[in-house]
């Protein structure tokens, strides 16, 4: 509204009110001023929160956020206090207490363990001692999990009167890390010990399932079956959601499998995939299915299985990666040779998938079985050039793989003086002794082949004294063999 329009308003309004009395007048009045006094707070902004307002704010929405069961929401703002307003000592605190909580709930102790740190290091503590008081109980419980045994030690010094449940679960963590200590020195029985009490003072919760998955693998490398079914199965019925249970059903259905009890498998099967088909376990499920099938002699349900697994697993292309290996792997041991090179090159396509050259080698290996050397070169050569040193350690496998293979193929084609530079780069390029070894030992054969008796015998007669336990009496004995001839033809 302009002034003057403004203007001619309240002049014509007091005219309008002048001789009826004082009260009128009055009344007019204000119908035109309140207005305008309202239009003006309208304009008015409210002043900003301070720091401690608004990490206030926000910590009480991610408590309204976690009792509503939306922990990923809840932990978004209890982190935007954590980050935003670190000033703010109380809510920094308060809301590092609640997210240690959120992450010890999805198995990350390690998060945990740094957020609960966070809460000692504010020290900030109201009337009730809190969040202090917990955090530090809690700090002390991640300690002792994480091997850091000292500060949980130190807290258990320090609160002698503490609650009897927060001093036994303190003392549940640091028996869960010495039976992982024990079983990791391969003494078994300690770590038996060691779980089992560390799931008497602390049972009925997340880290009595993790003490007793231990258990159960514990009693899985022992050997004692009905001890191992009987853990895997309390972690299943005590704590499903538990980020260890997808495991443990694994290895109850590799049990099944194994004992030939196909009914049992077959039901556990049924659970993984109902309730854990995302997991690790729950994704190469079809491989096991598959494995079923084709033993019960049905071969169109094993290819099935092995289909179902690649539709299934679309979203990640390393799990379709292995889903066509296995696949070629089938098609090989039916004799389909056309459909498993076809399976395996389309394992391989993808070259930044850490096994895809494993599937590229298994057609060059296919090539150099059925003699056909120069397609099979091509393959191996294209490999080695593709790897090189500074791969992952595990892609080197299939690089040292391809040398030999590369090798043998020029040994076969009469190509020798390749074969034995390819054989020498070899030696230089081995990441231990095993390699070194099979390196040389197929360095002396092309020169035995050659005809090289100088350099093969000296090669061979290294090769006997240096033997790694991994090689074989046969082996030697070829060696022995091939030392004989050339004695004999002096």
């Amino acid at each position: 509204m302009q002034n003057w329009q403004l203007i001619r308003i309240i002049r014509s309004t007091v005219r309008d009110a002048q001789g009826r009395g004082k009260g009128v007048w009055i009344a007019a009045f204000f119908a035109i001023v309140s207005p305008l006094g309202a239009q003006s707070q309208e304009g008015k902004q409210p002043p900003p929160l301070t720091t401690a307002q608004k990490a206030q704010k926000l910590y009480e929405e991610g408590v309204g956020l976690e009792r509503q069961g939306k922990a990923k929401q809840a932990e978004a703002k209890f982190l935007e206090v954590v980050q935003g307003c670190e000033r703010a000592t109380e809510w920094v605190a308060r809301s590092c207490l609640k997210l240690g909580a959120l992450r010890e709930v999805r198995d990350d102790p390690g998060s945990a363990f740094f957020d609960y740190q966070r809460v000692v290091d504010a020290n900030f503590a109201d009337s009730t001692g809190e969040p202090l008081h917990t955090g530090a109980w809690r700090h002390a419980c991640m300690a002792a999990f994480l091997a850091k045994t000292a500060l949980a030690e130190a807290w258990l010094a320090k609160n002698p009167t503490a609650d009897p449940k927060w001093i036994d679960e303190v003392k549940a963590n640091i028996a869960y890390r010495a039976g992982r200590t024990a079983f990791d020195k391969n003494d078994f029985e300690s770590a038996i010990r060691e779980f089992a009490q560390s799931r008497k003072l602390s049972p009925k919760s997340r880290l009595a399932c993790e003490s007793g998955f231990w258990l159960g693998y514990t009693y899985q490398r022992l050997n004692r079956d009905a001890e191992m079914v009987e853990s895997y199965r309390g972690v299943l019925h005590e704590c499903p959601d538990h980020t260890r249970a997808s495991s443990a059903l694994g290895y109850l259905i590799g049990y099944a499998v194994r004992a030939g009890d196909t009914k049992r498998a077959e039901e556990w099967i049924g659970w993984l995939r109902d309730k854990y088909s995302k997991s690790f376990e729950g994704r190469f499920i079809f491989l096991t299915i598959s494995y079923l099938r084709q033993n019960a002699g049905d071969l169109a349900g094993a290819e099935k299985a092995l289909k179902e697994g690649l539709a299934f697993n679309e979203d990640n292309p390393d799990y379709v990666q292995r889903m066509w290996d296995r696949l070629g792997d089938f098609y090989r041991r039916q004799h389909c040779d056309e459909e498993a090179i076809q399976a395996w090159q389309k394992s391989s396509e993808n070259w930044k998938m850490l096994y895809a050259p494993g599937a590229l080698l298994k057609v060059g290996q296919y090539y150099e079985e059925k003699g056909d050397f120069i397609k099979a070169l091509a393959i191996f050569q294209d490999i080695v050039s593709r790897l090189t040193l500074k791969s992952f350690p595990q892609r080197l496998y299939y690089r040292f793989s391809a040398q030999h293979g590369a090798g043998l193929c020029l040994r076969a084609l009469g190509r020798y003086t390749e074969a034995v530079e390819l054989y020498q780069q070899a030696v230089k390029d081995a990441r231990d002794d095993n390699e070194r070894w099979s390196a040389q030992y197929s360095l002396a054969d092309t020169w035995f082949e050659m005809g090289e008796r100088e350099k093969a015998t000296t090669v061979y007669r290294d090769l006997l004294q240096q033997c790694p336990v991994t090689v074989s009496e046969e082996t030697k004995k070829g060696i022995r063999e091939r030392l004989t001839v050339f004695t004999h033809s002096q």
